[in-house]
């Protein structure tokens, strides 16, 4: 059980850390946030992942931003998680949380804290 949800854990962290196909940087000022914040990774046209997050708040001097209310769909592998907060590294683009992690899909469900 702890293992597959090393697993589930380490998997958001490369899909995370794979990025976004553009090599774009995104310029924030700190004091900054954004609501109901979507991000959707694709390939060959098809969503891989989506990420959603209730609000960004973007640290000062930094390029990371806090995320509540993380939600973060695999597709293809019907897998969901979620998380309350986490931070997402833009330059790195990488995410990690210190929160509990919940797992689903069609036949498991499983909280990692």
């Amino acid at each position: 059980m702890i293992g597959l949800s090393v697993l589930l854990f380490l998997a958001l962290f490369l899909v995370l850390k794979a990025g976004r196909e553009n090599g774009g940087d995104i310029q924030v000022k700190g004091g900054s946030f954004l609501e109901n914040l979507t991000i959707v990774q694709k390939k060959n046209g098809q969503p891989v992942w989506t990420l959603t997050a209730s609000r960004a708040d973007f640290k000062e001097n930094e390029d990371k931003a806090e995320l509540s209310d993380i939600n973060l769909v695999m597709e293809k592998d019907h897998i969901t998680l979620q998380a309350d907060k986490g931070l997402y590294d833009l330059s790195e683009r990488s995410f990690t949380t210190d929160s509990a992690v919940k797992a689903r899909s069609r036949d498991y469900r499983i909280t990692a804290d």
